[in-house]
Order: structure tokens, then sequence, then C-alpha cells
């Protein structure tokens, strides 16, 4: 995993979907970082899911957004900054749904 680990080491936070893991999957730390996630449960097969890693010295201003969070979509933000930061795994039957709807949200909010 050499080259993953070089990719993920040229970011403050690192930000994944479709992370296709599981209860059972154990992710080696990467020297530094921290890994949050949030797996889908309720699958036939690995599928979906959201993670980052996240560089250790920011984890005492980093705020993970639990009570919004699932297995689509992650929510994070730091300690006083205006800003929330997402990652979302749009499932494919959903895809074309969700991008319409967050476009006319950000339509409606720039005009």
């Amino acid at each position: 995993m050499p080259d993953f680990t070089e990719f993920v080491k040229q970011y403050d936070v690192c930000c994944f979907a479709e992370t296709k893991l599981d209860c059972y999957d154990i992710i080696s730390q990467i020297n530094g970082y921290v890994f949050k996630s949030f797996n889908r449960e309720k699958c036939k097969r690995k599928s979906g899911g959201v993670g980052l890693f996240l560089k250790e010295n920011l984890l005492k201003d980093f705020q993970l957004l639990e009570d919004k969070c699932n297995e689509n979509y992650l929510w994070f933000k730091f300690k006083n900054e205006n800003c929330i930061f997402g990652i979302i795994y749009f499932p494919p039957h959903l895809a074309q749904t969700i991008a319409h709807w967050i476009f006319l949200i950000v339509w409606r909010k720039s005009c």
C-alpha cells in the first residue's frame, strides 16, 4: 500500500466514497493520521460507505457531526470555522435524483 499511503499523506484531510468496508475490515493506520468511517451494514455484499483520513494534529479541532452521518454521507467541520464539509455516496438507483436535488438547493441559494 505504499502508493495509497503516499497519496493520503499529500493532504491534511483525504475523503473517500464507496469504501466497500464492513465491520470485519481492519484499516491499517497511516502514521500521523486517524481514520473515520460509516459502513453500509444491510447489504449482501460490500458496497457503498464513506470515510476519511485526518491528520492527527487536526483532531483537536475536528468535529464529526455524527447525528447527521450515515452509510451514505459523512459531515464534519472544524471548530471556529463557519464551514461544513461532506462526503456523499450516491447509490446508483438514487444518483440522478440526489444530484438534481443538490443542484436545485445550490442554485436557489446562489440566486
